[in-house]
């Protein structure tokens, strides 16, 4: 791949980093290929084309140096049930993308992490079929929507440009304050808002 990139480009100066599997599946009903097969594409893959982008970057004597984007998930923050594998690969890619970023700084090649959150993609064909999924995801976003896939790219973008050339081992969120859910513990309806007592959910 990066072979077939230089023969088009005669350079590379942009890797993002975008597959990804996920399987919802209980801890005990896990299976030990379950686990390499989601570890494979959503951590294995992404350090093995960093390792070879990253190779071809330093010999090209570019002093923009390069750029790696990984996407990532929310599950690098927050654990999700039923998603041991996937939470755990995403954990990985951020320790993965800091330790990077430290080892390449003095290269100028910048390493950082897209971390979406509900997403209107093929991998979340559910909240576009399954009305009670949806509306239990709604209710932890406080911005009352699923994001679009253009408004990731649109961070990609920004990353990937001089815009972006003091940023690296940064992690950009776009999931329309997910993240914030857990610490406030709001359940938003869009009509109000009730806010709940800690330790009564």
């Amino acid at each position: 791949m990066i072979d077939e990139t230089v023969d088009k480009f005669q350079r590379l100066d942009v890797l993002v980093n975008n597959a990804g599997i996920q399987k919802d599946i209980p801890l005990t009903e896990t299976t030990l290929q379950d686990w390499y097969n989601i570890i494979s594409v959503d951590l294995t893959g992404p350090f093995i084309c960093s390792r070879e982008a990253v190779k071809q970057m330093k010999v090209q004597n570019n002093p923009c140096g390069g750029c790696i984007i990984n996407i990532s998930s929310v599950h690098q923050i927050i654990p999700r049930p039923h998603y041991v594998a996937y939470a755990t690969s995403k954990g990985g890619i951020e320790m993965m993308t800091k330790t990077m970023a430290l080892e390449l700084a003095t290269d100028n090649i910048r390493v950082n992490i897209v971390a979406p959150g509900a997403i209107d993609t093929d991998m979340n064909i559910n909240l576009r079929t399954n009305v009670e999924e949806r509306e239990n995801t709604l209710r932890k976003i406080p911005m009352g929507r699923i994001g679009k896939d253009e408004e990731v790219a649109n961070v990609v973008e920004f990353l990937a440009s001089h815009k972006a050339s003091y940023i690296t081992g940064s992690t950009v969120i776009v999931d329309g304050g997910m993240t914030l859910y857990p610490s406030f513990i709001l359940d938003y309806d869009h009509n109000s808002i009730h806010i709940f007592p800690k330790g009564s959910m």
